[in-house]
């Protein structure tokens, strides 16, 4: 277990974050306070005018942007790609820019695109999960890429109005793993520890920065393919997703 070095307090969690309506019922209320928000698509535009300059991307990052046109051409270009937890649109302006066909972003928030809007979706990862599996029943490998970046390290710890779970982020990544078809990239950036080697830490109930033995139990069902150094906290990961029934034959 990861060893609690802060205790905070953070409830950063939105109204419908933790509700136990239903999309459907939340979409139909009458009352003003469940309206759900519509997204300015003027944010993506302005992440796009950033990555098409160059310019850093949130968190000051520059080497996710590096890696993943790396693996752009083959891993993202005409591919469907989910984005797992989001408050800005930076990681949907890169997976545009770099030509992704459908962009699905699993939240704990409710949100909606534009009407006229077909190429992004913005999903209640619960509403997700609950759609997907009653369209498709057991097969839900759909997908071709994920990307996440400063958010499943938030897993779990009840900030976000998500259920507190000490495995919620272990979980998180069996989520990712269930809807990704074999091979397919999962471009990940969580906070490292540099100063507390294998073992790792949790400020409750801000987050976790990860050793080396907690994302060893993260990268079960992965492959890593590589590594970025560390810059402002956060280390990328490439990780492959395993055709696991093939190595059990």
């Amino acid at each position: 277990a990861m060893p609690i070095r802060k205790y905070f307090y953070s409830n950063e969690a939105n109204k419908d974050a933790y509700r136990s309506s239903s999309w459907t019922e939340v979409a139909n209320s009458t009352d003003e306070t469940n309206k759900i928000e519509e997204i300015d698509m003027s944010q993506i535009k302005k992440w796009k005018r950033r990555f098409r300059s160059g310019k850093n991307m949130a968190y000051k990052s520059k080497l996710l942007r590096k890696v993943m046109r790396k693996y752009s051409n083959r891993d993202i270009k005409n591919k469907t790609a989910i984005v797992v937890g989001t408050q800005e649109l930076w990681l949907e302006a890169m997976l545009d820019g770099f030509n992704a066909s459908k962009i699905i972003t699993l939240d704990y928030t409710r949100k909606n695109y534009p009407a006229n809007e077909t190429k992004f979706e913005w999903w209640h990862v619960n509403d997700f999960l609950d759609s997907l599996i009653a369209r498709t029943g057991d097969n839900i490998e759909l997908f071709d890429v994920a990307t996440s970046y400063s958010s499943i390290e938030h897993s779990g710890l009840g900030r976000y109005g998500d259920p507190i779970n000490p495995n919620g982020d272990l979980d998180a990544m069996k989520q990712v793993h269930c809807l990704l078809r074999p091979g397919s990239k999962f471009f990940l950036g969580v906070p490292t520890d540099e100063k507390e080697g294998d073992i790792g830490f949790i400020d409750f109930n801000l987050h976790r920065y990860y050793g080396n033995l907690r994302l060893n139990a993260m990268f079960k069902g992965w492959k890593l393919l590589e590594k970025t150094k560390r810059e402002n906290h956060h280390t990328t990961f490439v990780l492959e997703k395993l055709d696991l029934c093939k190595q059990q034959n």
